[in-house]
């Protein structure tokens, strides 16, 4: 069967003469195959054979037993390369699944060209079969990981969404507790006092203070909603004396027997967010009641005047005569969930300190010779562009 012989021999040639020799193509995981496409016979390197999972011993096969190999899927793109390659002369590529008697997959990419061998017949298709299941494995783990990442990132979104509504409602719990509080000292006395006794005026000044901490509820929404950080604070322009004033009205209510001691200079704040301003002034003079109450001499000092460190600050103080701030809680009183009091939320003061770095400031505590006293800076005017953080 000369035919046949040259067959054999043009494979011998393919082997020894093409780009892997018998002992590299084993190491690489490629070997080489001749087709015959128009007489259904094949002729497979042994690497190609262990590939597919061939009988190693038979090196000549019917084409058939090759194409059993093929997975299922791959099969029709399969034979319409190879249809193509013949047809047209053209050389082919492709990228196929290869299933074993064992039922293992591999991937393996196949390359292959027509050529007339001197002595045979029929043209063939020859080439390399190489072994690429390696890639597809990292690729698939690759693809994994990625998938993996992709789903911890939108679960930890998920939780980081659900954890800032969580701090958005209990900021606003606690921001919103005062003015409502308020409302309900001034309903409770006007509901437990006998008509009788009120005068018209009074029943207006109670029910104007319902109404101005009903409002400033409603700015405190407004403010929350907006975010503290994300949104440059509101500019307007207020005395120093105004904004004291106005916080000792809103945050005396339930902190009867409390004296006020104030010291408060002319100065003119010229652009911050007076409502955010408020809120800090609020917080630190509730607190300061609370600590100072139950003293029979029980009071609250509020100060303000340029700092001493930077003429171009507002410092203000509210200091108190209750027991002071407890030396290990001290150095962490502005983190979020750290607490002197019973039953608090340790939200006041990370929320204050939020408002006056948003304003370019900066707020601390300190405990003085009786009591407590917290402190805090922001700009009189807009600091220029550039100009150095205040110390």
């Amino acid at each position: 069967m000369p035919d046949q012989m040259a067959l054999d021999a043009a494979l011998r040639k393919l082997k020894e003469h093409g780009p892997l020799s018998a002992e590299a193509e084993r190491v690489a995981g490629t070997g080489v195959y001749i087709y015959d496409a128009a007489a259904g016979q094949a002729i497979w390197s042994r690497e190609v054979r262990r590939i597919y999972g061939l009988p190693e011993d038979q090196e000549r096969l019917p084409l058939e037993a090759g194409l059993a190999r093929i997975h299922p899927d791959d099969l029709p793109a399969f034979l319409e390369t190879v249809r193509t390659s013949v047809a047209t002369g053209e050389p082919c590529a492709l990228e196929h699944r290869v299933v074993r008697p064992d039922g293992e997959v591999r991937y393996v990419h196949a390359r292959g060209e027509i050529v007339c061998i001197e002595g045979y017949e029929n043209p063939v298709l020859a080439g390399t079969v190489r072994d690429v299941t390696e890639r597809y494995e990292w690729q698939s783990l690759v693809l994994e990981q990625d998938a993996q990442l992709r789903a911890m990132k939108a679960e930890l979104l998920f939780h980081s969404r659900q954890s800032a509504m969580g701090t958005m409602a209990a900021t606003m719990a606690h921001e919103l507790n005062q003015p409502l509080t308020a409302i309900t000292f001034i309903l409770a006395a006007l509901e437990r006092t006998d008509p009788a006794r009120l005068g018209e005026r009074e029943v207006r000044e109670m029910l104007t203070m319902a109404k101005e901490n009903a409002l400033r509820a409603g700015q405190i929404i407004q403010r929350l909603r907006h975010g503290i950080v994300a949104h440059r604070p509101a500019a307007e322009r207020f005395t120093c004396s105004q904004l004291i004033n106005e916080a000792i009205r809103f945050s005396s209510i339930g902190c009867e027997g409390v004296r006020f001691v104030l010291d408060v200079g002319n100065n003119v704040v010229e652009s911050a967010d007076r409502v955010q301003i408020q809120q800090v002034l609020v917080n630190l003079i509730r607190n300061a009641c609370q600590a100072a109450s139950g003293r029979p001499d029980a009071q609250v000092r509020i100060t303000s005047r340029r700092s001493p460190d930077d003429p171009r600050m507002l410092r203000i103080s509210v200091s108190d005569n209750g027991p002071g701030i407890a030396e290990e809680i001290l150095p962490n009183v502005f983190t979020r969930g750290v607490t002197t009091k019973e039953h608090g939320m340790g939200l006041g003061l990370p929320i204050c300190k939020t408002i006056i770095e948003a304003h370019g400031g900066h707020i601390w505590a300190r405990n003085g010779a009786e009591g407590a006293c917290l402190s805090f800076e922001i700009p009189l005017a807009p600091l220029p562009e550039g100009s150095a953080e205040p110390v």
